[in-house]
């Protein structure tokens, strides 16, 4: 079936790293999106087997607890069959072990009313949620427990991306409003801010390529470059193309150098996606021809493979909840 419902996606994820080598990623690559809440229903969690294929997705999942005001949901991890799904509320976060049959929520008293922005991990052993105030936290036991790894003094603003290098796992950056941007090099322990590169500027997405090479998307539509761990920054060729009052919504790296980047836009029309098979390099950004301009803002992106990415939204209606790029 497709995504009918009357609803805005707000994350979506591949079930990583159990995915065998060399799968065809129209049949093996598992996708999950949450959604935001539908009054008095709450959130949904979506399932897809086949690759995100539009007309593949499972009936959603309600997660019944998250009906109040301020308890969307906000985004979505999954890790081989485990799902954790997180929410802005005090009923923080679902946690399920086997894809969604089987689902629990677990509300930590101590986040208050600022629960979970975003979350990323490695593998259930370690995963890190960011959250409002520069609050920073962590579960080494699949979503059971959870543990204070940084309390506001790296920053006091509201963190809304947080992810690991792939290369290293004791190095993670978070970013978020009014160019906040803390990194930890001993997995988590400890948290340290650094200068962001565009004061006064909300950072809206992050992509971590290694410990020492990430990009950033600000709220005014530009690409920042580190190549030193954060310590100096050059901003990218303009992106093609830009509507007007350009947001960058997200980015997320496939197989073979090849990048995707979504660029919302606080009116109606005007979104963008945009593909770089150099590596994220500036001024190799462009416009899919085969990409048809997003008729509602895109809030996040994933991939199965550099030909096969997911891109999720919407603005509350039945139209045009997911856009396939195969």
């Amino acid at each position: 079936m497709a995504i009918d419902e009357a609803i805005s996606l707000v994350d979506v994820d591949v079930c990583r790293p159990e995915k065998c080598p060399g799968c065809d990623p129209q049949e093996e690559c598992v996708v999950v999106a949450v959604s935001n809440r539908l009054t008095a229903a709450g959130s949904f969690l979506y399932l897809n087997y086949y690759g995100g294929d539009l007309d593949q997705w499972e009936d959603g999942i309600t997660l019944s607890n998250w009906t109040n005001s301020g308890e969307d949901a906000t985004s979505v991890l999954c890790l081989g069959d485990f799902i954790l799904v997180t929410s802005n509320g005090a009923g923080a976060v679902y946690y399920t072990d086997d894809l969604g049959t089987t689902l629990v929520e677990h509300s930590e008293t101590e986040w208050g009313t600022d629960g979970p922005n975003n979350s990323d991990a490695l593998d259930q052993i370690f995963i890190v949620t960011v959250h409002d105030n520069g609050a920073v936290w962590g579960t080494y036991d699949a979503g059971r427990t959870w543990t204070e790894l940084e309390d506001g003094l790296a920053t006091t603003e509201n963190l809304y991306h947080v992810m690991f290098a792939r290369d290293n796992p004791q190095v993670i950056y978070a970013c978020g409003d009014n160019n906040a941007l803390i990194k930890s090099e001993n997995g988590g322990k400890n948290w340290f801010a650094l200068t962001g590169p565009s004061a006064g500027d909300g950072l809206s997405a992050l992509w971590v390529k290694t410990q020492y090479h990430i990009l950033v998307g600000n709220d005014d539509g530009e690409v920042w470059e580190s190549s030193d761990g954060g310590e100096s920054w050059s901003q990218q060729d303009p992106l093609p193309n830009l509507p007007a009052a350009p947001i960058v919504e997200g980015f997320v790296e496939c197989e073979c150098d090849g990048l995707f980047a979504i660029v919302g836009h606080t009116g109606s029309t005007g979104h963008r996606v945009y593909r770089n098979v150099d590596g994220g390099a500036s001024g190799r950004w462009y416009i899919p021809e085969n990409v048809a301009t997003p008729t509602y803002r895109p809030k996040a992106i994933t991939c199965c493979d550099i030909n096969r990415a997911i891109i999720v939204g919407g603005d509350g209606s039945t139209n045009g909840n997911v856009i396939l790029l195969a």
